[in-house]
């Protein structure tokens, strides 16, 4: 009989979908596989994502949408059933995602971890996300009278997800996200041949990366970039993600003469390659749990520019600043911002590597809870 614990991982997108994704194949890749079976599961099954995961001996297990809520709570709970798993661990950015806590809970896992990824809505329509604000509101009852284990990645989030009594209790943990230190940290040879290779040689590069979404605030972005480039006429923006504002944001390029300006890419498997080529770092969103992306930026030794809507536990670097959504502040900061020639790795970051963090989540996972 196996000694190994079952842990039963939710929710992934298609690998690429954004910065859930990133964290939860991250840890999955560095956790200890001699201790831990880990399943996952997907409302879409990727086929690329599919066979990579099967590699590694981890189970893809495709369930319905949250549109079809009903099937959605037969079909995990069958899955819980069927695997008898000694863990469930949800990882969601609002409290609507609560169905597979309850059919963990129905099927008395012995320990239920919900993990807080985000601190609002990613909405466009205020309208719609208002209604989605109150449904994320009732949620949270769900979710703290359903899960045995909390965890936020930053406490931010874990005010977005939890009630205060949970907050206040002994089953809230804190746990901030990590990287891959060995895949992001400074390197200058790689910077030189990235920028020969993009021509960037004489050129300021701006980077995003982040999906089209409201979240990310794309649009002013854009905005900024326009104004800031009518003064320093050698910037470059490189957007890396994609999402439902992609064609929007293409649009608004276009028609401020952008285009040979602007880059578009997604789905690459190269994002640090173009960390270390950049000169800064902009993620002007309108909330965020804890930026994954931000972090790699300034593992890179990237300055970067941050909303203040967004957490101060995102600064681990000095040249990290948060600054408010004014187009004429960020402007004004973008322009402040040196080419970096004297560019340097960052130090003292060893506890936001991958092995620290899937360390930390093991223990929570191996958390005797005493309930059912």
């Amino acid at each position: 009989m196996s000694l190994k614990k079952k842990v039963l991982i939710g929710y992934i997108g298609d690998g690429h979908a954004g910065g859930v994704d990133k964290y939860i194949l991250n840890l999955v890749s560095s956790v200890q596989k001699e201790l831990y079976e880990i399943d996952l599961l997907t409302n879409r099954l990727n086929l690329e994502l599919y066979e990579k995961l099967k590699k590694h001996n981890i189970n893809l297990y495709e369930i319905p949408t949250l549109k079809h809520p009903i099937k959605q709570y037969k079909s995990i709970k069958r899955i819980i059933d069927k695997n008898k798993y000694d863990v469930t661990y949800f990882n969601i950015s609002t409290a609507i995602h609560c169905i597979g806590l309850l059919a963990a809970k129905r099927c008395k896992v012995a320990n239920r971890v919900v993990h807080s990824h985000s601190s609002g809505i990613d909405m466009e329509n205020k309208y719609k996300r208002c209604i989605m604000t109150l449904i994320h509101s009732v949620g949270k009852k769900i979710v703290s009278g359903s899960a045995t284990t909390f965890i936020a990645c930053s406490q931010k989030a874990g005010e977005w997800m939890c009630t205060p009594n949970i907050l206040k209790g002994t089953n809230y943990f804190v746990v901030h996200n990590s990287v891959d230190l060995k895949k992001f940290v400074f390197d200058e040879g790689i910077r030189k041949t990235m920028r020969e290779k993009m021509d960037w040689t004489n050129k300021k590069v701006l980077i995003h990366v982040a999906n089209f979404t409201h979240q990310k605030n794309n649009e002013f972005m854009i905005e900024v970039f326009k104004k800031a480039r009518e003064v320093q006429h050698n910037l470059v923006l490189v957007l890396i993600g994609k999402g439902n504002k992609e064609q929007k944001i293409r649009t608004m390029v276009k028609d401020y003469g952008l285009c040979e300006n602007v880059l578009f890419l997604k789905d690459i498997s190269n994002v640090n390659d173009y960390l270390q080529a950049a000169d800064l770092f902009l993620l002007p969103s309108f909330f965020e749990g804890y930026p994954i992306s931000a972090l790699e930026a300034q593992v890179c030794g990237l300055p970067c520019i941050l909303s203040d809507k967004i957490t101060s536990e995102s600064k681990i670097a000095e040249n990290c600043v948060f600054m408010p959504l004014e187009i004429k502040t960020w402007v004004e900061q973008i322009l402040c911002v040196q080419e970096n020639k004297g560019r340097k790795a960052q130090s003292n970051i060893k506890e936001f590597d991958n092995s620290e963090l899937s360390s930390k989540i093991e223990k929570l996972w191996c958390r005797q809870t005493g309930e059912a």
